[in-house]
């Protein structure tokens, strides 16, 4: 910073850590000026790796504990509108994510940019240029949208990221991202993660539930039930006679798979669950061995989520 007497405020890149070695470093230091314009957009400066002058400091005051989470970037905002600021190219701070950090919380680091925006309206920070404006609200919506989709919130990442394409749908700049089409790559792997999770919540939440029907029109019980669906049919329905009167396992299986009809990779599953050939008997009725451990299995499991997966 001697070198450079206008610049106030400098940080630099930063590396994975812990890290199995640290990065090399060569002699010749390059310092990337990041302007004002820039700053409004995306927050370039990690927290741990800038140095600023006591006179900038000064100018600026303190940090805006109130938003807890994104105060660095609201500083490096005022720090911006007083002096040059700058990062020195080369890797020189580890930084380590954790799962208890606060970029892990989305909804509160929601809430904090959406201040940040709100006091740049306040102070006019955008100067007319709407253009920009849009596109810092609609890159706020994308660091949302990316928050929440790895915390397992799949649901209000899409609605943030549509939100981001509404606002601002022409394509970011590469200095903002860190690949080219970063929103539609990050659209699939959002939907990806979300159907993986659909299916495998859907195949236990199945087994579980198309076995209970089926032990319940064995037992002769005058019902089908249902744990997913919270229903009960009476024994007057056609599908829990049919079942009644079967005489194997694996027919009873079909039966049940029929009464739920929804659950139809739970019925390819208990067919084949079925046709394991050692029998046993449960309330009195036959049932197969393998769709008894897979029923145990299926409970335990939807009984350690809370009852939280849906058929």
């Amino acid at each position: 910073m001697s070198a450079s007497p206008k610049l106030g405020v400098a940080g630099t890149q930063v590396f994975d850590w812990p890290a199995p070695w640290m990065p090399g470093i060569d002699g010749h230091v390059r310092v990337t000026p990041v302007r004002r314009e820039m700053l409004l957009v995306k927050n370039y400066l990690t927290t741990s790796t800038v140095l600023m002058r006591r006179s900038v400091a000064q100018k600026v005051g303190e940090f805006d504990v109130g938003l807890q989470g994104p105060e660095d970037h609201d500083y490096w905002l005022r720090a911006a509108e007083v002096t040059e600021v700058g990062i020195v190219d080369l890797p020189l701070t580890g930084y380590r994510t954790t799962v208890g950090s606060l970029s892990m919380r989305p909804a509160g680091m929601e809430l904090g940019m959406r201040r940040i925006l709100q006091k740049l309206d306040q102070r006019n920070a955008w100067r007319g240029n709407q253009v920009l404006r849009r596109r810092a609200r609609s890159y706020c919506g994308y660091s949302n949208a990316y928050l929440y989709s790895m915390a397992g919130d799949q649901k209000s990442a899409i609605q943030r990221l549509w939100m981001s394409f509404l606002e601002y749908p022409a394509p970011f700049r590469r200095s903002e991202v860190r690949m080219a089409l970063a929103r539609p790559r990050l659209m699939l792997k959002i939907l990806r993660r979300a159907a993986a999770r659909t299916n495998s919540n859907a195949v236990w939440a199945s087994r579980a539930n198309v076995i209970d029907i089926a032990v319940n029109i064995r037992r002769g019980q005058g019902r089908v039930w249902g744990r997913s669906s919270g229903r009960e049919e009476g024994a007057d329905q056609p599908s829990a006679r049919a079942g009644r009167d079967e005489a194997s396992g694996p027919h009873a299986v079909w039966t049940a798979c029929a009464c739920a009809g929804e659950h139809r990779v739970g019925a390819a599953i208990l067919l084949v669950r079925a046709l394991v050939p050692r029998p046993v008997r449960l309330g009195g009725r036959w049932l197969p061995d393998g769709a008894v451990a897979v029923h145990r299995r299926a409970r335990a499991h939807l009984d350690r989520q809370e009852g939280a997966f849906v058929g």
